[in-house]
């Protein structure tokens, strides 16, 4: 199955000098691709253009679009969810990262979000993909906050990775870095 992530790092090229390579994403992809599906990134290093995101999630083709952001990147990633749903509604979006593990509640309140990832996404993404790609019920994912007919559904936390050694090497392709 594939799956586009989004990182979002509007200014912080033209702040820090050069892109970053971020962590999350690259064991997100990692635990993923381990697994047999295809990951894809776009990264937002300048404010998005509606038409230019789109195109690259169609070139894409992703079933799953995942999103991480930061309390301060998080308006960036709100308006190209909302460009999704407007655009391509058939696509799931999901978003976790630091601001939605803060406040799951405020972010799920936005309808363009169809789930929060709360905490670890290594293990929930995997989960939730599988579930898709095997058409089972995604409502009761650990770390996967949802709305079901209009109910929330807070699922609880799994337990936190206690060996780090059980990931696979973080994904570095991902970010095509020379």
């Amino acid at each position: 199955m594939k799956v586009c992530l989004v990182y979002s790092d509007v200014g912080g090229v033209a702040h820090y000098g050069a892109r970053k390579y971020y962590h999350g994403l690259g064991y997100l992809s990692s635990v993923l691709k381990q697994a047999g599906h295809e990951t894809a990134l776009i990264y937002l290093w300048a404010e998005p253009n509606r038409e230019e995101f789109l195109q690259r999630v169609r070139d894409i083709d992703p079933v799953v679009v995942a999103f991480s952001a930061t309390t301060h990147q998080f308006p960036y990633v709100a308006k190209c969810a909302r460009w999704l749903k407007e655009s391509l509604p058939g696509i799931l979006c999901i978003v976790g990262g630091p601001h939605p593990t803060l406040v799951p509640e405020d972010v799920l309140a936005n309808p363009d979000f169809d789930l929060v990832c709360v905490g670890e996404g290594e293990y929930p993404m995997l989960d939730l993909v599988t579930a898709l790609q095997e058409g089972q019920d995604i409502a009761h994912i650990p770390n996967l906050w949802l709305r079901k007919e209009g109910t929330l559904i807070k699922n609880p936390l799994r337990p936190l990775l206690q060996n780090l050694d059980e990931l696979p090497f973080a994904d570095r392709d991902l970010f095509d870095f020379e």
